[in-house]
């Protein structure tokens, strides 16, 4: 799926927050939940990214370059520029 991190999610992310920095923000509003109520987890991490849909099985994917590359410069520096990126999930276990 495309993941677009807009000038909207850099100025509102948390540096240093797994859970609401520009990545978490943008996929966030990405993936749609399946339950009214639940909310979609996400978890950004510098070496994968982690979603829990509802109470689905979580589902991950390995970190790209380019996000990499982002997520050091908005934490260590809290500069960004908006991008696009492919994210590719696939569940390796259930936590």
């Amino acid at each position: 799926m495309k993941i677009t991190v807009n000038e909207e999610d850099i100025r509102f992310g948390a540096r240093g927050d797994c859970f609401n920095c520009p990545l978490a923000r943008a996929i966030a509003r990405v993936i749609k939940p399946t339950d009214p109520i639940l909310p979609v987890l996400v978890s950004v991490g510098y070496t994968d990214i982690a979603v829990k849909n509802c109470s689905s099985k979580w589902q991950y994917a390995l970190i790209q370059p380019e996000v990499l590359r982002f997520i050091k410069e908005f934490d260590f520096k809290q500069t960004g520029e908006p991008f696009e990126f492919e994210l590719k999930l696939g569940e390796l276990c259930e936590k």
